[in-house]
């Protein structure tokens, strides 16, 4: 199955909200920041700043998750797919004779 898409045909059967912004706790926002200091000072590719983008990555995924509302689950769903060789996670989507 291909991702949903916002354009041509897709759009009379689905519609997909738009992601909300990401919501960091406090001490997520604080290690960020102190990750982010980090990887700037330390501006070559080495195993440090691959594990410093794993965790910035981790952080980012667990805020942007935390953005949707138990109201905007309840009300869409998940689409599932595969793309360019990648799992491909849609949030926020609905069939339209569902929400209109």
């Amino acid at each position: 199955m291909e991702p949903v898409s916002r354009y041509g045909e897709d759009t009379e059967v689905y519609r997909i909200q738009d992601e909300p912004d990401a919501v960091y706790t406090e001490q997520e926002q604080q290690r960020l920041d102190e990750l982010q200091e980090l990887y700037d000072e330390n501006q070559t590719a080495s195993d440090e700043t691959d594990t410093m983008e794993s965790e910035i990555e981790a952080i980012e995924c667990a805020a942007q998750l935390r953005a949707w509302t138990l109201e905007m689950r309840a009300q869409s769903g998940v689409v599932v797919s595969w793309r360019h060789g990648e799992i491909c996670v849609q949030r926020g989507v609905s069939l339209r004779e569902q929400s209109e």
